[in-house]
């Protein structure tokens, strides 16, 4: 980071004693000069939802005691939190009723909330994704084309190359001979 002045859109202040006195600025604003040392570091939940594979605009994703984000025009959000904690991420959608929930990219459920743990100065990405199982290239249907991509993924784990959390059908962390079955019986219905 570089010494400011900075420049300011669509701003979330948290007041850390009264959260009812959070302040949102949506105009853009350019701040006076700061040293970016000056700021304390603060914690950060972000992420993007999807359903397959576009994003979904208009979500409310939100943080017991803390805050809460719409997503914009690309499935994003980011919510800042105060400090260092566990904490329940919130996910509401029209027409929608449970997710795929992807922490740091490992798939760890399905529903409409997760608990996470953030450490000091951490960022934490929690995605929410609709989509149709063992559809890998997120055109709405499971054919040939996805059985080519998970072969690429078949064998790796999460944190490898070709690993894709998509194609863990059984959400164990890696693509393997029991993702292959379920796979197999997905493309054959």
């Amino acid at each position: 980071m570089k010494n400011g002045p900075y420049f300011l859109k669509n701003l979330n202040v948290y007041h850390t004693g009264d959260p009812s006195q959070n302040v949102y600025e949506d105009d853009a604003y350019t701040t006076g000069t700061y040293a970016y040392t000056d700021f304390d570091p603060t914690e950060i939940i972000h992420g993007v939802v999807t359903d397959n594979g576009k994003p979904v605009l208009g979500a409310l994703v939100s943080i017991s005691d803390v805050g809460f984000d719409y997503t914009d025009s690309e499935g994003k959000y980011h919510i800042a939190v105060i400090s260092a904690g566990t904490y329940t991420v919130i996910i509401e959608a029209s027409g929608y009723t449970s997710w795929q929930i992807y922490v740091n990219e490992a798939r760890v459920g399905e529903g409409t909330s997760i608990e996470v743990s953030v450490s000091e100065e951490e960022a934490i990405q929690v995605d929410f994704k609709q989509q149709v199982q063992g559809d890998l290239d997120g055109d709405g249907d499971v054919d040939y084309d996805d059985y080519l991509i998970f072969r690429t993924a078949y064998g790796s784990c999460s944190g490898d190359d070709n690993f894709m959390a998509a194609a863990d059908l059984d959400g164990d962390g890696c693509v393997t001979i029991n993702d292959y079955r379920i796979f197999r019986t997905i493309i054959s219905s």
